[in-house]
């Protein structure tokens, strides 16, 4: 009877991540991805990358793409996939609505009031300065001054005439 022993060496698939998950950019903009967990790199598509053998890519999609990224170590593989998408943005309007004074005493505030829309964020401004916590889309103003509000939605943003 003839006895042999072999010895087995099973290799772990590298366990692979992208840093952003899943990114969200504006059209024209780009996104650096990241990957990590293992030693080599394979990117695709190819479209869109700044390279495809790098641990880090910069993404410039022109629309939103899935991408895969294979990385291997030891001669084992793992995937992991990536969705960049591409936001054309929404196109912000600045607006403030005319008070009902444009002067009063002091400490009577005066209420100003932006234009609204639907996911918008608001940053009022003083003499072209922003004022710090003023985030609404209303500000009751103390200060004499020259009022303006920028107005950001999605991927566009516009500042207010005063």
């Amino acid at each position: 009877v003839l006895s042999s022993s072999i010895s087995l060496t099973f290799q772990a698939n590298p366990a692979i991540n992208v840093n952003p998950p899943a990114p969200t950019i504006c059209t024209g903009s780009s996104v650096t991805l990241t990957a990590a967990g293992a030693d080599t790199w394979s990117w695709s598509p190819e479209s869109g990358l700044s390279a495809n053998q790098t641990a880090s890519v910069i993404a410039n999609p022109a629309q939103t793409t899935t991408y895969t990224v294979t990385g291997t170590t030891n001669g084992c593989s793992s995937q992991q996939t990536v969705v960049v998408t591409v936001s054309s943005g929404t196109t912000a309007t600045a607006q403030i609505q005319t008070p009902t004074a444009t002067s009063s005493c002091q400490g009577n505030p005066i209420l100003l009031q932006a234009v609204t829309g639907s996911g918008y964020t608001y940053q009022w401004r003083v003499n072209g300065n922003p004022i710090a916590g003023a985030t609404n889309s209303s500000y009751s103003a103390t200060l004499t001054g020259s009022y303006t509000v920028q107005v950001s939605a999605g991927c566009g943003s516009a500042i207010s005439n005063a």
